[in-house]
């Protein structure tokens, strides 16, 4: 199951008093004026979700709307990219490599400073194995955090197994533990990646593809394989993931994600089944403060976007022509 979604970074960024540890921003929801955690408590609905279980609830929903609110705001002030390269690595019958305690698998990565927003979509992971048994499939980042872990039942022959979804990060490394199975050498020089940068970064064309090849992972320690993938396949893709904008800048965020909260959390608040005097007498003020916080979020984030600056003329993920604004002179 994978770790972490995209906008993950913000989950419990802004937390809620008495409530757990304290959050890492040392803002909390009870900071906005009419919130407290009663109010949070009074969310619960008939199958008794806890005050933690209704927080949760509010960051998730918050998170996803945030990530297509920034998308909007920032496609006001830069021409964005979607590149969206495809691959394909399908492993075949070939030599018995013998069952060891490592990992074995694929290094898929950038080596070049034109790629700032870089991510990599994960659909299929593929596995040849001349015997069958139990492995887990694992995925790990650079710095060798484990973003991604999976238990599998191994048939003989080829396997496929579903991951869909999306990592971002300037190396993966995609590898299954070897320990219980035996798997094979696979040429991987077959593979062919078109120029992942298009026409207005095409001078950066011969260095910008991403990297693909095998690996070995013992312990903390990656081997490259060069051309064997040990009976490892994958398809996948890779593009250009703008949400690590907000990931990398949580601090200039912190206001536009505190009021979103405070928003979503009173809209959970006046659709809750339970009847208190929070979603009866006090409809009004709440329905008021909703509408506010709204309007808050909305204004804290178009300063947060317009503070940032991208670099449009060295990313291949966002166009060197800036956006054409027509400006009026009134009398």
């Amino acid at each position: 199951m994978p770790l972490f979604n995209i906008m993950d970074c913000l989950i419990n960024y802004i937390g809620v008093l008495d409530c757990g540890t304290p959050p890492e921003s040392g803002v909390y929801i009870n900071s906005l004026p009419g919130i407290n955690t009663e109010i949070i408590n009074a969310i619960s609905d008939s199958e008794e979700i806890t005050h933690r279980g209704v927080w949760s609830d509010v960051n998730q929903v918050s998170a996803r709307r945030f990530q297509t609110d920034i998308m909007g705001k920032l496609r006001k002030t830069y021409k964005l990219k979607r590149i969206r390269q495809t691959f394909e690595f399908i492993p075949e019958s070939g030599t018995v490599e013998v069952a060891s305690g490592n990992y074995r698998g694929l290094l898929l990565g950038f080596s070049y400073q034109y790629f700032t927003f870089q991510s990599f979509n994960i659909s299929t992971v593929y596995l040849y194995s001349t015997t069958a048994g139990n492995s887990t499939l694992k995925i790990f980042d650079r710095q060798g955090v484990e973003l991604y872990t999976k238990d599998v039942v191994v048939e003989i022959g080829l396997n496929a197994y579903q991951v869909n979804d999306v990592f971002i990060s300037d190396r993966l490394f995609v590898g299954f533990d070897f320990t219980n199975i035996d798997g094979v050498e696979s040429d991987i020089t077959s593979n062919v990646s078109s120029c992942f940068c298009q026409v207005l970064q095409e001078v950066f064309c011969d260095t910008c593809n991403p990297s693909f090849g095998g690996a070995t992972k013992s312990g903390a320690t990656i081997t490259n394989t060069s051309t064997n993938a040990h009976g490892v396949g994958i398809l996948g893709s890779a593009g250009c993931d703008y949400s690590q904008i907000v990931c990398n800048n949580k601090l200039i965020f912190t206001s536009a994600w505190l009021y979103l909260l405070g928003n979503q959390l009173l809209i959970h608040l006046l659709n809750a089944d339970r009847l208190n005097k929070y979603t009866t007498a006090d409809v009004q003020k709440y329905n008021e403060l909703k509408d506010y916080y709204q309007v808050q979020y909305e204004v804290q984030l178009e300063e947060a976007v317009l503070g940032i600056e991208l670099d449009a003329m060295d990313d291949c993920c966002i166009e060197c022509s800036p956006l054409v604004k027509s400006v009026q002179w009134l009398p």
